[in-house]
């Protein structure tokens, strides 16, 4: 499938858009299937941040993020708050763009500020994942890049 450079511009944000990129199922998909066993978690896809702590960080007529991927993990199924929030952003080729690196660079700050720890799954460095839909090699990247975030929770 051959998208043009400018797909996610045009698309990712219709009013409350629900279609999800290939390979945003895939990498939820393996997620899901290779969560260490006994935590409690939740899974949710295009997630929207809100009541975000700023830290003077002026968002004034900004939308509020919505992350690709996030994993929320409790402490126990009675427990209210989560113990670890992980943001996973799938980012395209138009991320290179100069204007959204500086975007994406507030948006990990503002989040990191609130209590989120952000892994971005870059293109470039994931291929099985974004060119290729390889659930195999796709599994191997996303390991390496959420082995360290899943081993802090499971151990700690």
């Amino acid at each position: 499938m051959n998208r043009t450079r400018h797909f996610a511009k045009h698309n990712m944000y219709q009013a409350d858009n629900r279609e999800y990129r290939p390979e945003q199922l895939l990498a939820r998909n393996i997620i899901v299937r290779h969560m260490p066993r006994g935590l409690n978690y939740r899974i949710g896809m295009e997630y929207e941040v809100e009541g975000l702590n700023t830290g003077g960080i002026d968002l004034t007529g900004k939308r509020a993020p919505k992350l690709d991927i996030v994993v929320l993990i409790k402490e126990s199924a009675t427990v209210v708050d989560y113990i670890k929030k992980i943001g996973i952003r799938l980012m395209g080729e138009i991320h290179d763009e100069q204007r959204i690196e500086r975007k994406d660079k507030i948006q990990e700050a503002v989040l990191q500020q609130s209590g989120w720890n952000i892994v971005d799954f870059v293109y470039y460095k994931m291929p099985g994942l974004f060119k290729e839909l390889n659930e195999e090699k796709a599994f191997d990247e996303i390991k390496t890049a959420l082995i360290k975030q899943l081993v802090l929770v499971e151990y700690s």
